[in-house]
């Protein structure tokens, strides 16, 4: 009993760590029910549940999915539900038809369940290459990462995770069909899942160079595999709405109001720069840290990019670059706290680098639940938090 208990501590420990930032999260809910004023405005809605303070901005477009499914007019200027992808609300919907509950639980069980099976999966990706107190590091790093408090709401976070983490757990048996089957799933949840096409591909070219024949045909069937969520959504898009594209250009009605939507695209590239002054004029708030910490987890990755796995550093370098090169000038680095949450590897970094600094860790730890605390409570009555 000794020796196993010895097996599974670790994954307990790493449950234990999740589940009390989970304490502070269900804290901060009640705090903001009680001391933070709603912020008031037309488009604020709310259920009559406890659970409403987890289903704000986003939650709201999963549920209509969930409930109504699609739909498209073809007017780009106007927010519609096509920009989001369909894995999430789906599962949710089959969750809530398959246990007779409202379609919101389904949403947050399919959230929570997830992210329940994805922490002890990832100490045990991190843990085999890194031993048990770095993956430890990196748990609670990202437990207590201010956006955190996404993978308990009606958001994608938490099954993307999943499937990230299921991604690499195969990638490293070379179980390279699974492993595609994971960034399949993940393209049809959020767009953050093509990236895993980089690593699938670098790995297969490590693993097949000298075999050219084997080498195609592999990459052939796992690149079709891993990009299906993406493409199986156009089809559907195509024969709903004969605008296969709909998901990308849809996306104007949330950046045609941006100050910089009519510049250059380089010029918008460049203007991210200047968001960095906006914490020294506004203050300290999630809007005005987003650019902080992009360009923190960047900077991580370039520099530290040899202390992880080629593959490791593909993915979080895509993470973190794809929602800066499609959306960062446009949406002025909003939400990009959120994005960069996936790049799991960083957390890594942080943790292997904190290995025998436990008094720096427990500091920057409680530097993010302190955040975390506030970005709950603000995202609970209906502040921009990501």
């Amino acid at each position: 009993m000794t020796a196993r208990w010895r097996t599974y501590k670790p994954y307990a420990a790493s449950l234990l760590i999740f589940l009390g930032s989970r304490l502070l999260v269900l804290l901060a809910i009640i705090y903001a029910a009680n001391f933070v004023p709603a912020n008031q405005g037309s488009g604020y809605w709310n259920l009559d549940s406890p659970l409403r303070y987890l289903l704000r901005y986003d939650s709201g477009w999963y549920l209509r999915i969930a409930v109504q499914g699609y739909s498209y007019n073809g007017d780009n200027s106007i927010e519609q539900p096509v920009v989001f992808y369909p894995l999430y609300p789906l599962v949710g919907r089959f969750v809530s038809k398959l246990f007779g509950i409202e379609p919101y639980v389904g949403l947050l069980i399919v959230s929570n369940l997830s992210i329940l099976i994805a922490i002890p999966l990832a100490l045990k990706l991190i843990k085999d290459d890194y031993g048990t107190r770095t993956a430890l590091y990196a748990i609670a790093l990202l437990s207590f990462f201010p956006t955190s408090l996404f993978f308990s709401a009606g958001y994608t976070e938490s099954l993307t995770f999943l499937l990230i983490v299921g991604f690499f757990l195969f990638l490293k048996r070379d179980r390279f069909v699974l492993a595609a089957t994971c960034a399949g799933l993940a393209t049809g949840t959020r767009p953050t899942g093509i990236v895993l096409l980089l690593p699938l591909l670098w790995e297969l070219w490590r693993r097949f160079s000298r075999e050219p024949k084997l080498l195609a045909v592999y990459s052939l069937l796992c690149a079709t595999m891993a990009t299906s969520g993406l493409w199986l959504y156009t089809i559907y898009l195509w024969v709903a709405f004969r605008s296969p594209l709909a998901f990308v250009t849809a996306e104007r009605a949330w950046s045609q109001t941006g100050e910089y939507s009519q510049s250059s695209y380089p010029v918008q590239l460049l203007i991210c720069f200047r968001f960095l002054s906006s914490l020294l004029r506004t203050g300290i708030y999630p809007i005005t840290l987003d650019p902080w910490f992009f360009f923190l987890f960047l900077l991580l990755v370039v520099f530290f990019r040899k202390r992880v796995p080629v593959a490791y550093s593909l993915f979080a370098a895509g993470a973190i670059l794809l929602p800066y090169l499609t959306l960062g000038g446009v949406l002025k680095m909003r939400s990009f706290t959120r994005y960069v949450m996936l790049a799991f590897p960083v957390f890594v970094i942080i943790g292997d680098q904190l290995k025998g600094r436990l008094w720096l860790l427990l500091g920057i730890v409680i530097i993010f639940a302190a955040l975390l605390f506030s970005y709950t409570a603000l995202f609970a009555q209906w502040y921009w938090a990501g």
